[in-house]
């Protein structure tokens, strides 16, 4: 995928989250079981970085563990969002950005987290600056916990008909595994996705330096096969 179109891309992802802000955050009241595969990795936390952090739900199932916590997102509505939802709390910062140029000095975080948000990312080039600036901001032995909407599940391809970006190009400027899913709460949008394998993940991670520990299909907090798992879940560490 050219640069430039994956630019208006992304402007258009910021301007579809910007617009369904109200109704997304409807949805993101409460954490997803998977939540609870991170819980371990919460555990004597200092600072943590919820990268793509939408109205900062994951706030609410982390801040008994770990000591500050701050999120990052594209879209300034959601942000608005989370700062509305968290007023009053200490040790909680939130603020609009781009996860491929984070505003952080190299190696702030404890933990960095991203939860289904990286499959917003268009082009391999977007991907590896993202990944790269997570792990820039990692501090040595940190670890990285990435969850991503796994958009070959047999479920998701058939609600959204989504075969023609898996098993070829959905558009001419398109990468095969880009998709289309849209939105009809409110308002109808097509957003953009793509969908990984484990394979691309670990090697994208692998690329910027860390080492993977975990890499599975997930359904819940049970591993599953991909034609029935709801996630991917990604987890490595920076020695």
């Amino acid at each position: 995928m050219q640069e430039s179109y994956a630019e208006q891309l992304l402007e258009k992802t910021k301007i579809d989250y910007d617009r369904i802000a109200r109704q997304f955050s409807e949805t993101r009241q409460h954490s997803w079981p998977e939540f609870q595969l991170l819980e371990p990795y919460l555990k004597g936390i200092g600072r943590m970085l919820d990268v793509g952090c939408g109205n900062g739900r994951l706030y609410t199932f982390a801040r008994r563990a770990v000591a500050a916590y701050e999120g990052i997102d594209y879209s300034s509505a959601l942000i608005k969002k989370a700062q509305e939802e968290t007023r009053g709390h200490t040790h909680t910062y939130f603020q609009v950005g781009d996860m491929r140029s984070l505003p952080y000095p190299d190696e702030s975080f404890d933990l960095v987290v991203s939860i289904a948000a990286l499959n917003h990312l268009p082009g391999n080039v977007f991907r590896e600056k993202a990944v790269g600036e997570m792990v820039r901001v990692l501090q040595k032995g940190g670890t990285l916990f990435m969850s991503n909407w796994n958009l070959r599940s047999f479920k998701i391809i058939m609600r959204y008909g989504l075969w023609k970006g898996l098993v070829w190009k959905a558009d001419v400027d398109w990468d095969r595994g880009d998709c289309a899913v849209p939105w009809r709460r409110g308002v109808f949008i097509n957003r953009y996705y793509h969908a990984f394998t484990l394979r691309a993940l670990r090697s994208l991670v692998e690329c910027a330096g860390l080492t993977v520990t975990e890499n599975f299909y997930t359904r819940g907090t049970h591993r599953a096969h991909v034609w029935n798992a709801r996630n991917l879940i990604t987890i490595a560490k920076k020695s």
